[in-house]
């Protein structure tokens, strides 16, 4: 079976390598995710939720500098001034007006690369229908198969179905952590688990893949159902270096640093519906109707 995976791996590699034209793409990502923001292109499905993400496994997690979605009076603040600890293309950020002085305190990353306290990344756990992991027996997620990239999202299928879970979080120091306990307790697995949302606080859409790579001219042709918080939400310097450190441990290099941020693209090439992920009711949410 060696033929059908060198087959396998050429074709991911032949849709990665393809620069497609926007005007000849499928709804893409990021996007405003502002409620009330309207976007032009049809959504052709309901986006998969929860009940399905279960059934995927994880194959990648990683972080982009700044938020690569934009939400109104949450994330939508531009680069601060001064050094971002990184040379890659950032997003939008989070307010820290928020943030004690004890709180915006540098932190010495051991496992993190060209991150700092007072910035913001947002979080991306892929799961996939093609990912090499294996489930137990009882149907439940087992043994972890995460890689570098998104290479393992298509390692056992090339038309995989793919969720990407998106969080954006500002980076605070919280020196009460100062135990091994405490920052185990405070990490709570962010390596395979955000930072759960209240019903009504994110949405799912129809979406691509990201990246800087990517703008509003060169576009992705990989689709993604994307699950999405609305929110800010701070996340412990402590917390993120011990998430890199979980990522290290299961092979990861490459992500352990940020990647750079494809900017909100266009509502021409947005999806025209967003839904709630966990809806207060059942009714989806077509951006520019509040009725």
């Amino acid at each position: 079976m060696a033929w059908l995976r060198v087959c396998l791996l050429a074709l991911v590699g032949v849709v990665k390598s393809v620069d497609l034209a926007c005007t000849d793409a499928e709804p893409q990502s990021p996007r405003d995710v502002t409620p009330g923001y309207t976007g032009i292109l049809a959504t052709r499905y309901e986006p998969y939720g929860e009940e399905e993400r279960r059934n995927f496994l994880q194959a990648n997690l990683h972080f982009h500098l700044g938020a690569e979605h934009k939400n109104d009076g949450e994330y939508d603040q531009a680069p601060p001034a001064g050094d971002l600890a990184s040379t890659v293309a950032p997003g939008l950020f989070c307010k820290t007006d928020g943030l004690s002085p004890a709180e915006k305190q540098p932190y010495n990353f051991q496992h993190c690369k060209n991150v700092s306290v007072g910035l913001t990344y947002e979080f991306h756990w892929v799961f996939s229908s093609g990912a090499p992991g294996q489930l137990a027996d009882d149907g439940s997620e087992g043994e972890l198969g995460i890689a570098d990239g998104l290479g393992g999202a298509f390692a056992r299928t090339v038309n995989a179905d793919v969720i990407v879970r998106g969080q954006v979080c500002l980076i605070y120091n919280n020196a009460s952590l100062d135990t091994a306990a405490k920052i185990e307790a405070d990490y709570a697995d962010f390596l395979t688990k955000w930072r759960p949302p209240p019903a009504g606080q994110a949405v799912k859409y129809v979406g691509s893949t990201t990246g800087s790579s990517y703008n509003d001219n060169v576009c992705s042709p990989a689709e993604v159902n994307w699950h999405v918080d609305l929110k800010c939400c701070k996340l412990s310097a402590q917390a993120f270096d011990r998430t890199c450190q979980a990522m290290y441990d299961e092979g990861l290099r490459e992500d352990l640093k940020p990647k750079g941020s494809r900017p909100p693209v266009d509502r021409r090439w947005v999806a025209d519906v967003t839904f709630p992920l966990q809806p207060v009711c059942e009714i989806p949410v077509r951006e520019g109707n509040t009725n």
